[in-house]
């Protein structure tokens, strides 16, 4: 076989989002803290800005992560009869195409 079976995908997917999601909470926790030393000390400058930028983007990136697995999971859940090797017959597009525009609804308009 040339491809991984739906269920080990789907469990790699759920694993993946379990670790981004202990990784995002480490993170906003940390981001608190900081905010909260820097309240405290009462000083800025231009530096905490820009760092505080930067823990923003790897938060939502953090996010998005979490959302591309729960997407693929529906993905994959919702197309599972392709790995079915019981059916030798070709599917169709038409066959997966809601599917595929529910995935990709919010990037590109069909």
């Amino acid at each position: 076989m040339d491809y991984i079976p739906s269920d080990e995908a789907i469990l790699k997917l759920k694993i993946y989002k379990k670790e981004r999601e202990q990784r995002l909470q480490k993170i906003k926790k940390a981001v608190q803290e900081r905010l909260q030393s820097i309240k405290e000390r009462n000083v800025m400058k231009a530096r905490i800005i820009i760092s505080s930028a930067v823990l923003r983007r790897r938060i939502e990136q953090e996010v998005k992560y979490i959302k591309w697995c729960e997407d693929s999971i529906r993905l994959i859940e919702s197309c599972k009869f392709l790995w079915d090797e019981k059916d030798e017959r070709p599917f169709a597009y038409s066959d997966v195409e809601t599917a595929l525009e529910a995935y990709f609804a919010e990037l590109i308009e069909f």
